[in-house]
């Protein structure tokens, strides 16, 4: 594969930053950051701590094209394509954490 492959993979981290700062915008300056067992709320925090979500993505979109690079480097394309291809959904589930958790957040 080549680089020009991996934007695939830029979408998703792009996406969650676009995400959190629409999120940002709606919430308010206090939000929920924790429930307990029974669905009660039980911490709270700023809502910037919010930015943790994209952050997490883009560590572990930057991680997967580091060992895709790797698998690259020695030639080994299926490897890489293993790689790449295990990479999208787990950063599409970290969206569908961030709208999740953001959607609980502004209703909290």
């Amino acid at each position: 594969m080549k680089n020009t492959k991996y934007v695939i993979l830029y979408i998703p981290m792009l996406l969650s930053m676009v995400i959190t700062v629409v999120f940002l915008v709606f919430m308010s300056d206090e939000v929920p950051t924790h429930w307990n067992i029974s669905g009660q709320i039980d911490g709270y925090g700023t809502k910037y701590t919010f930015l943790l979500f994209p952050l997490a993505t883009v560590l572990m979109g930057l991680f997967f094209l580091f060992i895709a690079s790797c698998n690259r480097k020695k030639e080994d394309h299926t490897g890489e394509k293993v790689v790449v291809f295990a990479a999208i959904p787990t950063l599409i589930l970290f969206n569908a954490m961030l709208i999740y958790f953001g959607i609980l957040s502004i209703a909290g």
